[in-house]
């Protein structure tokens, strides 16, 4: 998937430096915002102890808080095998 995003649009190394001085940058001083980040999750959408990526406010604190988003069930499944595919991966790491 990557490659075919560098083949059409050429080199993405600047968006992804730009993405994380602004992170960085809501850390280091304090400006809240919202970015599609990985943290644990504490119980979204069922899950728990495994890192996905879901909107969250990010500021001094790193990841203050998810921002929930509704879900179809064809959705929430997918969501699901993530999140399992991660645990599963983890487990064959240890």
């Amino acid at each position: 998937m990557g490659e075919g995003i560098i083949k059409r649009k050429g080199k993405t190394n600047y968006g992804i430096a730009t993405c994380a001085c602004d992170i960085a940058d809501s850390v280091v001083n304090n400006k809240p915002a919202i970015f599609s980040v990985c943290s644990v999750l504490h119980g979204e959408y069922g899950q728990e102890n495994v890192a996905l990526s879901l909107p969250s406010i990010v500021d001094v604190s790193g990841v203050s808080r998810t921002i929930p988003i509704p879900l179809n069930k064809y959705e929430l499944a997918k969501y699901s095998n993530a999140a399992n595919a991660v645990r599963s991966l983890l487990t064959e790491l240890d």
